[in-house]
């Protein structure tokens, strides 16, 4: 009996509409019960609601006063009440009943906010047939504050809260009473999962509730039984690592994506195809390609859920362009050929796609080439509705960056939003995999269009949308930038005539800037809203009141501390007050939350700078820019640090990094320090010495020189880094290049054609030209060919006697025919340096 009560959960949670009981099975199951979960298998939860048995758990005519903890504990006597029975077969069926509720009603709620086919049946007239209009209204209150999580509120006209609040109670509350069940925590996680999506914040609570429930099931009896589908087992993987992705759990959630596609047997690898993007494209060129082969081991397991034709899904809008092609055009289409997919194993390449998107944010443009292709894969076998859905909507979020693109985007949410008033398809059909691709509500959806219309400049158009979700925030931002903050006002004040909350009051704040309205927020909640202390905290800072912005930081963390964008401002506040302590305090808990966060570890770094800490601003910036890799601010921040500390190889492996980003880059006085580390042997931080690395620092002035040749003091550099070998490693061509080096070094520093216009520059030269003299003498002293030794004192001669010819025309007394006193010792010494470039040319 238990294992056939087993196989009956676990289609439920496979979602499989093709699996129905019959006549037969009344051998194992009563009549009574036969309809009730033949109802539930096909996906019926409404007739599943509506039955007798459904009645006796759901039913609270009882109660004379609807207070919540009442309404809770009214359903929990129902519950045991419903499950005392004589004989041990049914109470295990009773068990499954009491589930199939539970879950009916968490299905009823998303079918009626996620997938737009909207149930005829009232959870208040399931709960409560014939109570009065004031316990309709307390029924709606209370399904409103069961469901508000850490002062945060749920979206304020999301469909029927009721029966998410019911599910929640019946799998929380009521699961200990279900042990029979297997799959309990499996569906409890589910309903976390819709739960957490009707909040504006990520719930600190509802995590470490998700945290518990995944451990639960990976180590449940059932998930090592091996009776398991390989579909099952993927959904569950994916569930947890949507979960923990969007928790900021990132590595645990690559561990999940990669046991899903482990269990999927797909290979799956990016690689570079012939083909035309363009229409007017000649030659085919690389282009980016998810490659998917199958592995041998792991035949393609049978589809359990219904497949729908083209006509039933989203449709996919076409681009129009009239340069780019729709879709690529590939030389040999065979070699881009996908291996037929399940609409599981898709839903597993959308969850690798949003992982890898979310943990490479600061990558640059390849990261959206290389997120198309995940996209374009899914959208070449086009056959669940949930999967089309999101992958559609995916692509309309990322592909706005030129406006042919961004009016597809618009026409393909206008597309999916549209998609939600047509009742073609059964919402149980539409339901299938709803979880595993962590699809979004509807109203998400259409916030989607209304964010796309902002970016395109259609404000009045994203505002109509705004107004009629009640998203007060984005309303408040379109009739500011309309220029109509007085409206807004009215707005969110005729709301709070209706029905004064929290919400509201931090609404108004925001829009008339009076922070009384951020206190009364706080008072109305009894010290609940982290939002109204962030509000705070915000208006603090937007009247330079930093010192008194912190307080309020710090409580609204302590309410809810997965607020990553309020530690950053936090910690930028404190890094602005002086506070070095509290501001690495707030960017380590950005990175923890957010490891890919590159500003935030750029900005710990510098806390760490301010505090005299630079090993670990060393440790820091390296990890900041596996980030952010095209950032060549941060790659300047990390050199300097590098050199502070002793890092000299990293070093120059950083200022080769900002030569390739920026084609050109000088910065002597870092040169310097590296040259003369080279030179001495100065030991790095490792304890090595830096005269190992003098083949790289060569390596590093050839790539500086031949983007930047016009610099005398790199090369001078240049030159006593060649020459900084011993003299019994140093080869002739070392020497040639070295006095070559000091040559040009001579050139470029008179190569502005105002120096001689002043007399300070022209004794900084003077000074400069006799270091070089010196240098260069050392140089051909080495030199063993006497006719280039010859040539080149001969060029070093010629470069001093026009300096000093250029000087004496300025500078020289017709009179006395004597120089400028400051100058008088610098040329004698110049002089002196002919005549024995002179007797070296000989």
């Amino acid at each position: 009996m238990n294992k056939y009560l087993e196989l009956i959960e676990l289609s439920l949670i496979e979602g499989a509409t093709k699996i129905v009981l019959n006549e037969d099975d009344e051998r194992v199951v009563e009549k009574q019960y036969l309809d009730f979960i033949n109802a539930a298998l096909s996906g019926q939860s409404e007739l599943v609601l509506r039955d007798c048995l459904a009645h006796q758990t759901l039913r609270i005519n009882a109660i004379d006063e609807l207070t919540s903890e009442k309404i809770v504990q009214s359903l929990e006597e129902n519950v045991r009440q419903f499950l005392m029975c004589s004989r041990e077969d049914e109470n295990s069926l009773r068990q499954l009943v009491v589930l199939i509720v539970a879950v009916s009603c968490l299905q009823l709620f998303v079918q009626n906010n996620w997938v737009g086919s909207t149930a005829e049946l009232d959870a208040i007239s399931l709960l409560c047939p014939n109570c009065s209009s004031l316990q309709e209204e307390r029924l709606l209150e209370f399904a409103s504050d069961f469901l508000s999580v850490d002062g945060e509120p749920i979206y304020p006209i999301c469909n029927s809260p009721l029966f998410l609040a019911v599910s929640r109670i019946l799998f929380s509350n009521c699961g200990q009473y279900l042990p029979q069940c297997k799959t309990t925590d499996f569906w409890s996680l589910r309903c976390c999962q819709i739960h957490q999506m009707l909040l504006n914040e990520r719930s600190p609570s509802l995590k470490s509730t998700v945290l518990e429930l995944i451990a639960s099931v990976s180590g449940s009896e059932l998930f090592g039984s091996g009776q398991i589908s390989r579909q099952t087992m993927m959904q569950f993987h994916l569930e947890a690592g949507h979960h923990l992705y969007f928790y900021y759990e990132d590595v645990k959630a690559r561990e999940h994506f990669d046991i899903a596609k482990k269990l999927s047997g797909l290979n799956i690898e990016l690689r570079g195809a012939l083909g035309k993007r363009t229409k007017f494209q000649e030659k085919d060129i690389s282009q980016l390609v998810l490659h998917v082969e199958r592995s041998a081991e792991t035949p393609l397991e049978v589809e359990k859920h219904t497949a729908l034709g083209i006509s039933s899904l989203p449709k996919n809008v076409a681009l129009n362009d009239e340069q780019i092609l729709d879709d690529i055009q590939f030389k040999d289409q065979d070699s881009v050929n996908i291996v037929q997919m399940t609409a599981t194993d898709q839903a597993m390449i959308l969850g690798l796609c949003a992982l890898y998107r979310k943990t490479h944010e600061g990558q640059g443009k390849i990261v959206q080439e290389e997120s198309l292709a995940f996209i374009n894969c899914v959208l070449r076998q086009p056959c669940n509705w949930c999967v089309q859905t999101k992958a559609l909507l995916m692509r309309a979020k990322w592909e706005t960056e030129t406006s042919r693109q961004m009016q597809r985007s618009l026409s393909q949410l206008e597309e999916l939003v549209s998609q939600f008033n047509r009742l073609d398809v059964s919402g149980c059909l539409r339901m299938q995999l709803v979880y595993s691709v962590a699809l979004p509500p509807k109203w998400l959806t259409e916030r989607h269009l209304g964010n796309i219309l902002m970016e395109a400049g259609a404000t009045a158009s994203a505002l109509e949308i705004y107004l009629r979700l009640q998203m007060w925030e984005d309303v408040i931002k379109c009739n500011i930038i309309l220029g109509h903050r007085n409206e807004a006002e009215k707005l969110i004040r005729k709301q709070i005539g209706l029905k004064e909350t929290p919400e509201l009051l931090c609404y108004l704040g925001d829009v008339t800037d009076n922070p009384e309205h951020y206190l009364r927020a706080w008072d109305l909640s009894n010290g609940r809203s982290s939002r109204a202390q962030r509000s705070l905290a915000h208006l603090c800072v937007r009247n330079h009141e930093l010192e008194k912005s912190l307080p309020y930081f710090e409580k609204s963390l302590e309410l809810n501390p997965l607020q990553v964008g309020v530690w950053f401002t936090y910690g930028c506040t404190s890094l602005s007050c002086g506070h070095f302590g509290n501001a690495a305090k707030a960017f380590r808990r950005c990175v923890n939350l957010n490891n890919d966060n590159f500003e935030a570890w750029n900005n710990l770094a510098t806390a760490y700078i301010r505090a005299n800490d630079k090993p670990r601003a060393f440790l820091t910036l390296r990890e900041a820019i596996r980030c952010d890799f095209e950032n060549w601010r941060m790659w300047e921040n990390y050199l300097l640090v590098c050199v502070d500390v002793g890092e000299f190889e990293e070093a120059i492996h950083a200022y080769q990094r900002l030569v390739d980003i920026k084609q050109k880059h000088i910065d002597v006085q870092v040169l310097t320090i590296l040259v003369r580390a080279v030179k001495d042997g100065l030991e790095d931080a490792s304890g090595q010495p830096a005269s190992r690395l003098r083949p790289k620092a060569l390596q590093l002035f050839s790539k500086i020189t031949s983007t930047m040749v016009n610099d005398p003091d790199v090369w001078h550099l240049y030159a006593q880094l060649t020459i900084s070998a011993a003299s019994s490693e140093m080869s002739q061509t070392d020497v040639k290049n070295a006095l070559k080096h000091l040559l040009n070094s001579y050139r470029f520093y008179t190569m502005d054609g105002h120096w001689d216009s002043d007399v300070d520059r022209c004794r900084s030269i003077c000074e400069r030209f006799i270091q070089l003299s010196q240098e260069y003498e050392e140089c051909l002293e080495r030199l063993d060919d006497k006719v280039q030794k010859g040539q080149m004192a001969t060029s070093a001669r010629l470069t001093i006697k026009s300096l000093i010819m250029r000087i004496e025309k300025n500078y020289l007394d017709p009179v006395t025919n004597e120089l400028r006193i400051e100058l008088i010792d610098p040329v004698k010494i110049l002089e002196k340096s002919i005549l024995t470039f002179l007797e070296m040319s000989r």
